[in-house]
């Protein structure tokens, strides 16, 4: 049940931007389900060398 509850929360469409607007902007998350009843997650963050692209 857990595994249908997050693929659902995963589905999500996004159209391409229209030339000249920008790209949207997202957050990555990872979940550590090792426990589920104390389930923690976690954002990524992305390396330094991508952060002023």
């Amino acid at each position: 049940m857990l595994i249908l509850w997050l693929e659902r929360q995963l589905r999500r469409h996004s159209k391409y931007p229209k030339p000249g607007t920008r790209n949207p902007t997202i957050t990555l998350r990872v979940a550590d389900l090792a426990d589920p009843k104390s389930i923690r997650t976690r954002e990524l963050t992305p390396p330094p060398i991508l952060l002023n692209q």
